[in-house]
C-alpha cells in the first residue's frame, strides 16, 4: 500500500469514528474550533452539519477570508441563497447515499476493502472554492481534513455533556487547537482562545473603458424602473474542458429585469475563475455592456446587494440613473426560477 492509500485509510476510518459518535446530535454549525494550517491558509475553522437531520458533513473552512465569510453567513441566517455557501473557500466532509458518489469516490473504497452500508453512510471528500462545482481534494488537503478530523474526535467526550467548552469570552474569540511546541512541551494538543477576525479587506479594482462611457451617454433615458442582481448559477454547470481548467465550473449572472412587469431587460455572463475580487471588478462594465445590449438607460435601478451597489454606484451617479437598495426584488426572483427551471430541463 502507497503513502496516498495509507493516507486515504487514515481519513476513512476517522469518518467512521466520527459517524459512530455522530456529533450533530449535541452540536451545531457555531459550535466550531479552529485548527492551524499550512500557507497560504494558516489558519481553519472545524465547524459540524448536520443538527437538522439533513446534511450530516464536517466543514473546513480554510483561512481567515473564509471564517469572515462563514460568520457574515451566519449573521444573515444562510440568506435566501443557499449556493453562497459555494463561495467560502472550505473542504467538506460529508456522509450520503451511494449514489451521491462519483465512481471515482466508489474506486477509493473498494481499493481499501470499505464496504459502507445503509443511508448517510458513505464518505465523500470535497473542495469547495468560489465559481467551481465541487471537487476532489487533493493530496494536501486530505492531509488537513485528518488533522480536523482527529482534533474533533479528541473534542467529543468533552463537548457531549456541554457545548460550552467552545464558548468564548468576552469579544468574538474562537478556540484554537494546536500542536505542543519546544517552547509548550506537552504531550497532547494544546488549546487557547484567538480573536476573530471581523473583516478581510477587498481589493477591487474596476474600471470602464472611454468607449463604454460615450455610448452610454449616446443613449435614450426612458422611465424604465429595472431590478438588477448578480448571482451564482451552479445548475449551469460547464465541465472546463475545452478551457484546460480540469475540472466543472459555473458562471455567475448579472439579469437586468423591468420591475413590475418582469420583463428581462439583458443580462451578461461573467466567471470567478481568476477570484471573485476579479469578477467583481469587471461588473461596472458588464453593466455597461447589459445597457449597451439594451440600447437605453433606465430611469432607476434596484438592488438589494450592498457590494452590488457599491460597484455600481459611480457609473450610475456618471449617467444619471437613480439607484436604489431593497430588501427584496420580486420580478428578479420570478426570473431566476424561469432560468433555473429552463437550465434543469
Amino acid at each position: 500500500m502507497n503513502a496516498v492509500q495509507d493516507r486515504w485509510r487514515h481519513l476513512l476510518a476517522l469518518a467512521a469514528d466520527v459517524r459512530a459518535l455522530a456529533p450533530w446530535d449535541f452540536m451545531v454549525e457555531t459550535h466550531n474550533f479552529a485548527i492551524p494550517l499550512p500557507a497560504p491558509h494558516e489558519v481553519g475553522l472545524v465547524s459540524v452539519m448536520g443538527a437538522r437531520g439533513e446534511h450530516f458533513a464536517v466543514a473546513l473552512y480554510l483561512g481567515r477570508r473564509a471564517i469572515v465569510d462563514f460568520w457574515a453567513l451566519v449573521a444573515d441566517e444562510g440568506g435566501d441563497e443557499p449556493e453562497v455557501i459555494l463561495e467560502i473557500e472550505q473542504l467538506q466532509l460529508s456522509w450520503e447515499n451511494r449514489s451521491a458518489l462519483d465512481r471515482r469516490d466508489r474506486q477509493v473504497l473498494a481499493d481499501l476493502g470499505l464496504k459502507p452500508r445503509g443511508s448517510h453512510s458513505w464518505p465523500m471528500l470535497r473542495r469547495y472554492r468560489a465559481g467551481y462545482c465541487p471537487w476532489f481534494a487533493t493530496d494536501d488537503e486530505v492531509a488537513m481534513m485528518i488533522v480536523a478530523l482527529e482534533q474533533l474526535v479528541a473534542l467529543v467526550p468533552r463537548l457531549r455533556p456541554d457545548c460550552a467548552i467552545l464558548a468564548p469570552p468576552p469579544g468574538r474569540h474562537y478556540l484554537l487547537r494546536y500542536p505542543p511546541t519546544p517552547s509548550v512541551p506537552a504531550a497532547d494538543w494544546c488549546e487557547r482562545f484567538e480573536a476573530l477576525p471581523l473583516s478581510e479587506e477587498i481589493q477591487i479594482h474596476a474600471v470602464v473603458d472611454a468607449d463604454r462611457v460615450t455610448h452610454i451617454d449616446a443613449l435614450p433615458r426612458l422611465a424604465l424602473e429595472m431590478e438588477l442582481d448578480l448571482f451564482a448559477a451552479p445548475m449551469m454547470r460547464i465541465d472546463g474542458k475545452s478551457e484546460g481548467i480540469g475540472q466543472p465550473y459555473y458562471p455567475y449572472i448579472l439579469l437586468g429585469v423591468e420591475r413590475g412587469r418582469g420583463i428581462v431587460v439583458g443580462f451578461k455572463t461573467l466567471t470567478a475563475l481568476q477570484g471573485l475580487e476579479r469578477m467583481w471588478s469587471e461588473i461596472p462594465a458588464a453593466f455597461a455592456d447589459l445597457l449597451i445590449g439594451a440600447g437605453a438607460r433606465p430611469e432607476r435601478i434596484f438592488v438589494h446587494r450592498p457590494l452590488l451597489a457599491k460597484l455600481l454606484a459611480r457609473a450610475c451617479e456618471d449617467h444619471g440613473i437613480e439607484m436604489h437598495e431593497v430588501r427584496k426584488l420580486k420580478a428578479l426572483a420570478a426570473a431566476r426560477r424561469s432560468l433555473s427551471e429552463m437550465a434543469v430541463r
